[in-house]
């Protein structure tokens, strides 16, 4: 009976020591599966934190080429607009005396083409003083002009004068590149911030002050005058012809 003691006490240490072994491994396989279940939640969580950089980084980018496209598409219609600013037929704006660019133009040739008068009219108004179409086209200088052999359209003389070397000049309607329209085109804003409504007048009055400069520049025959301290530039063809009027520094 001893000995049988004896050999269940040793049975049951080695089911005990089983029992631990397998409580161990059962241990073991579940750390293992913890950690497993730990490493692939950190491997989930690194995938989504790296899933919404890529999110973020296209958004920015996406961000960053929509405005390009805004700038660079208002960069274009500023460019597309350039010119419009200073012409007061495109946008009503820079006017003279009420009037915008094209009815500037026929304003001012309007104004100096001398009335047709009758007989009585001239005589009744003799002596009197010269009226502004008078001064801007006078007879002598439109006769002078005319047999001078220089090329120019009758009609379209808004002003013509002499300097004070008695060079004759003239002012025609022109276009953008030359006369009026030019010079409304380009320095109307200058002449306003001058208080100079009537630039035909105003330049026919500056050709008889002695010019402080003259000179050839790449475009052509300049002068350079100075009337109430601020100076003005005129640029000219050789043959008179007046190609733009401006103040300048």
């Amino acid at each position: 009976m001893a000995k049988l003691g004896k050999m269940s006490a040793k049975g049951f240490n080695a089911i005990s020591k089983g029992s631990k072994a397998a409580k161990s491994i059962k241990k073991s396989r579940a750390k293992s599966s913890s950690t497993l279940k730990i490493k692939a939640k950190k491997n989930s969580e690194a995938k989504e934190k790296a899933a919404a950089k890529a999110r973020a980084t296209a958004k920015k980018k996406a961000e960053v080429k929509a405005k390009a496209k805004a700038k660079a598409k208002a960069k274009a219609k500023a460019k597309n607009n350039t010119g419009k600013k200073a012409s007061g037929a495109v946008n009503g704006k820079n006017k003279i005396n009420n009037h915008t660019l094209e009815l500037d133009i026929q304003y001012f040739a309007k104004k100096s083409k001398p009335k047709a008068s009758s007989t009585s009219k001239a005589k009744t108004n003799t002596g009197k003083k010269a009226s502004g179409a008078d001064k801007l086209l006078k007879p002598d200088l439109l006769d002078e002009l005319s047999k001078s052999g220089v090329k120019y359209n009758p009609d379209n003389v808004v002003m013509v004068g002499k300097n004070s070397s008695d060079k004759l000049f003239w002012l025609e309607k022109g276009d953008d590149k030359a006369g009026l329209k030019h010079i409304i085109n380009r320095h109307l804003e200058d002449f306003n911030a001058k208080g100079i409504q009537d630039i035909p007048n105003f330049l026919q009055d500056t050709l008889q002050k002695n010019p402080i400069k003259q000179g050839t520049g790449p475009k052509g025959p300049y002068a350079v005058y100075v009337i109430d301290g601020q100076k003005y530039t005129l640029a000219y063809g050789n043959n008179g012809f007046v190609v733009s009027f401006y103040p300048s520094k």
